[in-house]
């Protein structure tokens, strides 16, 4: 600890206020800026679910909050659909990366092997989640529409088809934009991932709190993952010529076999 602290204090006098800090973080306390960042997402998420709850105590009826929650629990059956293949994607990525570099223009050079499973790893992955996020929308939908129907608050009429519906989509666009995240982070965009997890959180909050405020609380949901999608898609735009260099990289006979080499992860 005396060493830490030691180099910490002999920082060149050009230093920031904020570089030193940033310093003294990662020698003494051990954190960089993929565990920063993930520890902002979680207290955000602590803090922001707490304001989150006043505002529907606030603004919402007993009726609504009953849909509201509803929402989230049949959103939730999108784990059925991922089937853990998010850690999968990022376990196999990370083994094939090793052998590659990647340049600051998204150039990748390396392993010709390992380049062709790589692409074979993202491919496979967005082939998959099209498949599973239609089954997804084409089961979660509907499922929400009958429940909806058939238990229909008596004493109060709460307009919840849109929202449902609007809410269903944008999980549904989130769940589509999940495997090019966890595939990024298993590429070794650690600490970017980290960030816009954190970003995430917070322009979702934002945005589920505008809606909540301005007395369209069943568009909450919808609105928070709207903002989380869209924070991935501005993030992801901007490595746009790595992954559609990768989805185009023709694999050969080098490509992942599904049964062999991922399935057994999955479960």
């Amino acid at each position: 600890m005396a060493d830490f602290l030691r180099e910490a204090i002999l920082l060149p006098p050009s230093s920031s206020r904020v570089g030193r800090v940033r310093h003294w973080l990662r020698t003494v306390l051990g954190l960089d800026r993929a565990v920063g960042f993930t520890v902002l997402a979680r207290f955000w998420a602590s803090a922001g679910g707490l304001v989150t709850v006043a505002l529907i105590a606030r603004f919402l009826s007993p009726a609504e909050q009953g849909y509201y929650y509803t929402f989230g629990s049949l959103v939730a059956v999108q784990i059925v659909f991922e089937l853990g293949f998010s850690f999968v994607i990022l376990q196999m990525a990370s083994h094939e990366r090793a052998r590659l570099s990647i340049s600051h223009d998204y150039e990748i050079a390396g392993d010709s092997i390992a380049h062709a499973r790589l692409a074979s790893v993202i491919q496979k992955s967005v082939r998959w989640y099209s498949v599973a996020a239609l089954l997804m929308a084409a089961t979660v939908l509907p499922i929400g529409f009958y429940f909806f129907s058939t238990h229909q608050h008596p004493g109060q009429a709460v307009s919840w088809h849109l929202p449902w519906c609007l809410d269903a989509l944008m999980a549904v666009l989130n769940f589509q934009l999940d495997p090019l995240l966890s595939f990024l982070e298993g590429c070794g965009y650690v600490s970017e991932i980290a960030r816009l997890r954190f970003r995430q959180s917070v322009i979702g909050s934002l945005m589920a709190w505008l809606a909540l405020a301005s007395h369209h609380g069943l568009f909450a949901p919808a609105m928070m993952l709207f903002g989380m999608a869209f924070v991935s898609v501005i993030w992801l735009l901007g490595r746009r010529k790595l992954l559609s260099g990768l989805l185009r990289y023709p694999t050969g006979t080098n490509r992942i076999q599904w049964k062999e080499e991922v399935w057994a992860f999955q479960w």
